[in-house]
């Protein structure tokens, strides 16, 4: 998250790293896959802009990207192609592209 983010950016992010979280346990351990640090490995396979829009448009090597970015980020083999889909797809429900407005 940016200095810059909005509250509703914020809360996106949040919504994210929860539903990350909770998509890449095991191999990730549940215990450091906190709301934050899952969003540190997606910046990190997708840069610091990521919106729902940006999700709706990933992928199947994106998602690889995503896999392998989770596995280097928390030191461990990397999660399923089907964990980071159902991870993406958690987060549209929550946030659809054009949730956030402008």
């Amino acid at each position: 998250m940016t200095a810059t983010s909005s509250p509703r950016e914020s809360d996106f992010l949040i919504a994210m790293g929860e539903e990350f979280g909770l998509a890449i346990c095991p191999p990730v351990d549940i215990s450091e896959a906190a709301p934050n640090e899952c969003d540190e490995a997606i910046s990190l396979a997708l840069g610091d802009s990521v919106t729902p829009e940006l999700l709706a448009t990933l992928g199947p090597a994106d998602h690889e990207k995503l896999a392998s970015a989770f596995g280097s980020w928390f030191e461990c083999e990397p999660p399923s192609l089907e964990q980071i889909t159902k991870a993406v797809t958690a987060t549209l429900v929550r946030w659809p592209a054009g949730s956030l407005g402008d």
